[in-house]
């Protein structure tokens, strides 16, 4: 019986030398590979995160494993926080070294033909470019959205939509459209069969269909049409009303850390207080029908989406995002300034803005802060002399 006990152990033995020797192996092979260009990207990716404690990391967000998506193309509705998001996706860009969608010939918006985006837009050398993030202005076009990301590549389709009435209401004011009409808001819900794009072929009623890539946006049945077209190529639809749980979701559907979905509320208007009659509210509803049904559908969506989150962990994770805005905050000394008062980079364009005053010589203090088309051209500027150091 003891001798066939010490073969046993004999076996036991060499089986846990074996083990030992393997996690050694391993060890040294990881070590071996952090050394590499692994280790100066991991250098590169704590610097930029200094402003920011890792408050939650990918492996603690479900489903990821580890690796952060970075092919994105954020639909930038009109008047629904857009500029804030864009933000995030231009400092995150930024981060990670990666290539942006731009106009070719200057600007910051992707209108083409039909006020659609087109791959043409990018210019002659579009082809060339292994394009990471789409967040300017642009009318949605999924087939020359796919050409320009990489056909076949698996890109993240996200946008954000809020109230249509509150859409309205923000983009009459922002846009002066009191004095482009030569009418009060009133005026206008009351007489509401208004062809209003034939004033502003840009900007006018039910906006987030238009911006999604819709022409006949009184037509009910290509209201739908377009509504199961959304929901089958988008990933990701927020709503604005729960902007907080929205940039949660987000988080975990690219798989980002706390640190990359810290945000300034930019772009605001002075004042965000609704002055409108309940009377043309009621109106507006009615006009604005189409946008009604794209929003209702994509909120009960959402709102699903939140159930299935859960609770208990939708409060934890908000925590952490705001321990991580928190302390931003503290680190970057930024305060809220009349947009009138802001000057250079800081300035916004539009009247009534509100902007940020950073008294901070950090760069990702004012990185947050930054006005769009000032981004823009810090963006381009970039990837430029990325490329002319390609053929050098």
């Amino acid at each position: 019986m003891l001798p066939k006990l010490r073969s046993i152990y004999a076996k036991w033995d060499i089986l846990l030398f074996v083990a030992i020797l393997l996690i050694i192996i391993l060890i040294r092979y990881n070590v071996e590979i952090l050394d590499g260009s692994e280790f100066n990207m991991l250098a590169r990716n704590v610097e930029n995160a200094s402003l920011v404690r890792n408050t939650g990391d990918t492996e603690d967000t479900e489903g990821c494993q580890g690796s952060k998506k970075q092919k994105i193309v954020f639909l930038k509705t009109h008047k629904c926080a857009s500029s804030s998001l864009q933000n995030i996706f231009f400092r995150f860009g930024e981060k990670y070294q990666l290539n942006f969608v731009l106009p070719y010939y200057g600007g910051h918006q992707l209108y083409g033909r039909r006020n659609r985006f087109s791959q043409s837009l990018l210019g002659p050398k579009a082809r060339d470019l292994h394009y990471s993030i789409l967040c300017l202005h642009t009318r949605w076009d999924y087939q020359e959205m796919e050409k320009v990301m990489g056909e076949g590549e698996k890109t993240t389709y996200i946008t954000m939509l809020r109230d249509p009435v509150d859409v309205f209401e923000s983009q009459w004011e922002y846009y002066g459209h009191e004095k482009m009409f030569g009418m009060t808001i009133d005026e206008f819900a009351v007489g509401g069969k208004i062809t209003d794009r034939k004033v502003d072929r840009r900007i006018g009623k039910n906006q987030m269909l238009w911006d999604l890539g819709l022409d006949e946006i009184d037509d009910e049945e290509m209201v739908r049409k377009k509504i199961e077209d959304i929901e089958d190529k988008f990933n990701l639809v927020m709503i604005l009303e729960n902007f907080e749980e929205s940039l949660i979701l987000m988080r975990n559907s690219l798989c980002w850390d706390y640190s990359d979905i810290t945000s300034l509320k930019l772009n605001a208007r002075k004042s965000e207080n609704s002055t409108m009659k309940e009377s043309t509210r009621l109106l507006l509803r009615e006009v604005l029908r189409s946008d009604y049904m794209l929003y209702n559908h994509f909120l009960a969506i959402f709102q699903q989406k939140m159930t299935d989150f859960g609770s208990e962990n939708m409060k934890e994770e908000l925590e952490k995002l705001a321990e991580a805005n928190n302390e931003v905050a503290q680190n970057c000394e930024i305060d809220l300034t009349e947009n009138k008062y802001l000057r250079g980079d800081a300035r916004w364009w539009g009247p009534g803005l509100m902007g940020y005053k950073v008294d901070n010589e950090k760069e990702e203090c004012k990185l947050m802060a930054m006005p769009e088309m000032s981004y823009v051209e810090r963006v381009r500027k970039i990837q430029v002399e990325r490329e002319n150091k390609k053929y050098k």
